[in-house]
């Protein structure tokens, strides 16, 4: 490294940072660094000294690591349409309890005319589920024996009842996690 020229060193550290760039984060990140270093360093010419020069371009190589990574088939892909949309779930309000045994996630479809949620509560020592309609904001208590929630009204009513200029009731649910059992306010 001491018999290196300054201009040397410099181009040699762009290889690495370029390097490290590509490897931990795709072509993007790569090309970022190399725009920042500006004309001392050129991405084709890491890319044939790295890669070879029979090698396909960096974009595409990065494409297809990102997809290997992610798992993704890259012949299954296909184009979306409008109907996959009804098919997207969000998952909304996770949460875990003190213990550690228990999860609780929302699932409900992104559509703004039907915001329904549905709570799932989870055991992840034996696999047991709740699943409640119409529940959100969940909580465990201190203990995780139990766990709160609202309910709402389904969306149809509430807009009813929204219409008529009455309130919307909301109650407060209480669940055993180990029995089962439920309390309502």
């Amino acid at each position: 490294m001491k018999n290196l020229s300054r201009q040397k060193k410099v181009t040699l550290f762009a290889f690495i940072v370029v390097a490290v760039c590509f490897l931990m984060n795709g072509t993007l990140l790569a090309q970022g660094a190399a725009e920042a270093l500006g004309d001392d360093f050129d991405v084709r010419l890491f890319h044939q000294a790295v890669i070879g020069s029979s090698a396909m371009p960096l974009k595409v190589l990065g494409e297809q690591i990102d997809r290997f990574i992610a798992g993704e088939d890259v012949a299954a892909r296909r184009v979306l349409k409008i109907d996959d949309y009804e098919r997207w779930r969000q998952v909304t309000s996770p949460g875990i309890s003190d213990d550690g045994t228990w999860v609780t996630f929302g699932y409900r479809r992104p559509n703004a005319f039907d915001p329904e949620v549905e709570l799932h509560v989870k055991s992840l020592r034996n696999g047991r589920e709740y699943q409640i309609p119409q529940a959100s904001e969940p909580r465990f208590s201190d203990d995780s024996r139990w766990v709160a929630f609202f309910i709402d009204l389904p969306f149809d009513e509430a807009e009813k009842l929204r219409a008529e200029g009455n309130p919307r009731p909301r109650q407060v649910r209480l669940l055993d996690l180990i029995g089962g059992e439920e309390r309502t306010w």
